[in-house]
């Protein structure tokens, strides 16, 4: 708790860049995949084809937006590893976390897992094991997060942005594992707020960067 406090007063002294133009720039963004999402619709297919399918441009803006995430982070740890700070691993970690969902948006590597575990005819709480992964990545981040939050809590920005996109993710999956598909439209929704997820993600690994670059202190040489 006291870590906590400390890192709340610390928050208090930074004088960071605003994000107000970055996260109405990336919202911007956002709304427009979605909408050209859905005017790109291939003669013949769903109209949530750009959303569900492997090259569909939704997909690939959302990966786009998780590899982003990944390297801001990079960046900042490398960054404070070069300025001699000590645990920097959470920036590492948070680094290889989005690289991974990355890679999962562009090759389903949950949606494999899910449906090998659904052929295999084991059961599961919900209607299937595809629905039932992304929340699994979810509980193993709230501990994660936690362990992090002292660290965190002192970068303005940074902790709202995670927060938001944890909501938008937490929607997402319980969309996923809760509502049957029944509707394009539940496709669409479902995907749109994943997408959404990612935009602030990659707003917090912006946020991490931005706030290493600004703050004061010498750098480590040789």
């Amino acid at each position: 708790m006291r870590q906590v406090v400390q890192a709340l007063f610390d928050r208090q002294k930074t004088n960071q860049r605003a994000m107000h133009a970055a996260i109405v720039t990336m919202s911007f963004l956002s709304f427009l995949s979605i909408g050209l999402s859905l005017l790109l619709t291939p003669k013949g297919a769903n109209f949530s084809y750009q959303f569900i399918s492997d090259n569909g441009l939704n997909t690939y803006f959302s990966s786009f937006l998780l590899c982003s995430a990944s390297v801001f982070m990079f960046a900042t740890y490398t960054s404070e590893s070069i300025r001699g700070s000590d645990n920097n691993w959470n920036w590492l970690v948070l680094s290889i976390a989005f690289a991974f969902l990355s890679i999962d948006e562009i090759f389903q590597v949950h949606e494999q897992i899910g449906s090998y575990l659904t052929n295999a005819a084991w059961p599961s709480p919900f209607s299937n094991w595809t629905d039932l992964m992304p929340m699994v990545y979810g509980i193993v981040a709230i501990p994660m997060l936690w362990i992090m939050m002292p660290k965190l809590l002192h970068i303005r920005s940074l902790p709202e942005l995670l927060a938001v996109a944890f909501l938008f993710y937490l929607a997402h999956t319980l969309a996923d594992a809760l509502v049957r598909h029944n509707s394009e439209f539940t496709h669409v929704t479902e995907e749109s707020l994943k997408l959404f997820s990612s935009t602030y993600l990659a707003l917090a690994g912006y946020a991490s960067l931005i706030w290493t670059i600004d703050r004061p202190g010498k750098r480590r040489v040789g």
